[in-house]
C-alpha cells in the first residue's frame, strides 16, 4: 500500500515565499537599472542592494514581517547606493577591465555583494538587540547574488 504525505501550509511561510519573489523581483529590476547610461550605477546599486538584502532576510527568518522586511530593504538600499558608487570609481581606475570581461564581472559582483551583506549585517547587529553574532553567510551569500546579478547584467 502506497503511503501519502500531508501537505499542510502555513500562512507565515507563504508570506515568506512572497517576500522571497519580492526580493529577487527587486534584484533582477536593480540588474536592469546598471544598463541606464551614466546614473545607472548608483540607480542599480541602490536597488540590487535592496533586493539581495531582503532576500537574504526573508531566507534567513521564515517569520518575518513585512515591516521587518522593509526595514531591511531599506538598509540594503542604502549600502547598495554606496557601493555602487565605489564601484562606478572602480570601474574609472580599471577601466574596461571590470566591464568587458567575465574575471570582471565575477570581481565587481562579488565585491558589490559581499560588501552589501557584510555591511547589513553589521547593521543589523547594532540595530536589531536580539541579533548578537555576525553570520558569515551573509557576506557569502551576498557575494554570489552579486556574481549572478552582474553576469545576468553582462549578458544583456
Amino acid at each position: 500500500m502506497l503511503g501519502y504525505y500531508e501537505i499542510k501550509t502555513n500562512p507565515s511561510n507563504s508570506s515568506s515565499i512572497w517576500k522571497i519573489i519580492t526580493a529577487v523581483g527587486i534584484t533582477v529590476a536593480g540588474a536592469l537599472c546598471f544598463l541606464i547610461p551614466k546614473v545607472g550605477w548608483i540607480i542599480g546599486g541602490t536597488i540590487v542592494g535592496a533586493g539581495i538584502t531582503g532576500l537574504m532576510a526573508a531566507a534567513k527568518n521564515s517569520n518575518i514581517t513585512w515591516g521587518d522586511f522593509a526595514k531591511e530593504v531599506g538598509i540594503g538600499a542604502a549600502i547598495g547606493a554606496a557601493t555602487g558608487g565605489i564601484m562606478k570609481g572602480g570601474t574609472a581606475v580599471f577601466g574596461k577591465v571590470l566591464l568587458d570581461s567575465v574575471a570582471g564581472v565575477i570581481v565587481r559582483g562579488a565585491i558589490e555583494g559581499a560588501t552589501t551583506g557584510a555591511a547589513a549585517e553589521l547593521i543589523r547587529l547594532g540595530l536589531d538587540p536580539n541579533h548578537h553574532n555576525f553570520d558569515p553567510y551573509a557576506v557569502l551569500t551576498g557575494a554570489s547574488l552579486g556574481i549572478l546579478m552582474r553576469f545576468v547584467q553582462f549578458k544583456l
